[in-house]
């Protein structure tokens, strides 16, 4: 999947020895401002290289937010994550956030 578009994304890779598709990750909060949106995710695939009880945090801030939709679990339930997808579409970038419990949905976004 080419994520040059998404900034950081070389770090991401860098830091992560690949860009992760967050299966079996968790979404930690979830925070919609009139800016953007911001997504904490823990890292639980990534943990088995990390030294023990350490947690990872990656942050995805959705910028120019276009339009977002999101249902399911938003409060008091974990949401584990099965995938996330990003698309390039001309002047928008589209993600999409499967679960397999929590929180699932879409954002149309400017920039991440």
């Amino acid at each position: 999947m080419d994520t040059a578009f998404i900034k950081g994304s070389k770090e991401i890779e860098a830091h992560f020895g690949y860009f992760p598709s967050f299966h079996d990750d968790y979404i930690d909060s979830i925070e919609i401002t009139s800016k953007a949106i911001t997504i904490c995710i823990r890292m639980e695939s990534y943990e088995a290289n990390l030294k023990p009880n350490s947690k990872e945090k990656l942050k995805l801030t959705f910028t120019d937010v276009k339009k977002f939709f999101l249902e399911g679990e938003l409060y008091g339930c974990v949401s584990i994550i099965y995938d996330i997808t990003f698309e390039k579409q001309e002047e928008e970038i589209i993600t999409k956030i499967e679960t397999s419990l929590g929180t699932e949905g879409s954002i149309h976004s400017k920039e991440i």
